[in-house]
């Protein structure tokens, strides 16, 4: 064919393949952003899991938080991470969590929760299911006056996630560990412990609704238990949702 004198302008150059960071992780991990850079997930998620140790600065975990989060926001990270990486900053993620509210860092565990939760609502179930799963086993032993934003986490994802309370492995053992706690002094933790028991007991995740896995526990006990708790605390508390939060658990153990 004659050419007509005009010439079409070249195609754009193909985007430049994904190469392994300067650490050497794979280069499937190295996810692009709208603004032309790239977000090497497996260098985030050994940041974010290191975030208990005390040879950690906090301000790169606050950093690298904020940089994740951000991302979140942008099409071109979300995209491939929803596809091919749907799991892969959860478990870092509820580490991060867990060892900022070790260290009392409060600020870096308030930015931790914020983004687990977004990550949920972002990515859907199968990070959804592996945080619930991990910050349940969290708050199943030991005591919660570190947990204030674990707590608060667990009750997002608990009210966000369908069929949540089915992925905590060890029912019996948090239900437990979070009506021992309704006698720690801070309101704000009595208030995240009483959503969370709300939470359980509407999704049948209660020592009642699963008797047989109970084994000799006394259920008469712990009905009494978190009945003197929560009026305990209702008795005490100035705080409007937490008094709401009370008279939820006492019609659940009035109940049973």
């Amino acid at each position: 064919m004659e050419s007509d004198g005009e010439t079409s302008p070249p195609p754009p150059p193909a985007p430049a393949p994904p190469r392994a960071c300067g650490a050497g992780h794979r280069a499937s991990h190295s996810l692009p952003t709208s603004a032309g850079g790239r977000v090497c997930l497996s260098c985030a998620a050994a940041l974010l899991s290191s975030a208990g140790a005390a040879s950690t600065p906090s301000h790169h975990v606050a950093h690298a938080l904020a940089s994740l989060s951000l991302a979140l926001a942008d099409p071109a990270f979300l995209a491939p991470l929803r596809a091919a990486h749907p799991r892969l900053l959860a478990a870092p993620l509820a580490e991060a969590l867990a060892g900022a509210a070790a260290r009392r860092a409060a600020a870096l565990a308030s930015q931790a929760s914020d983004l687990a939760a977004d990550l949920a609502a972002a990515v859907g179930d199968p990070a959804a299911s592996e945080l619930v799963a991990r910050l349940a086993r969290v708050l199943s032993s030991g005591s919660l006056v570190k947990h204030l934003h674990t707590l608060h986490c667990l009750g997002i994802l608990l009210n966000t996630t369908k069929d949540a309370a089915a992925l905590i492995g060890d029912k019996l053992s948090l239900f437990l560990n979070l009506v021992n706690d309704l006698r720690l002094p801070s309101d704000e933790i009595r208030g995240e412990i009483l959503f969370v028991l709300y939470k359980l007991s509407i999704s049948n995740a209660t020592p009642w609704d699963n008797i047989c896995d109970n084994g000799d526990v006394d259920l008469l006990a712990i009905g009494r238990n978190l009945l003197q708790l929560s009026l305990e605390v209702l008795l005490k508390t100035q705080n409007d949702t937490v008094r709401l939060n009370c008279i939820g658990c006492q019609r659940i153990s009035a109940i049973y």
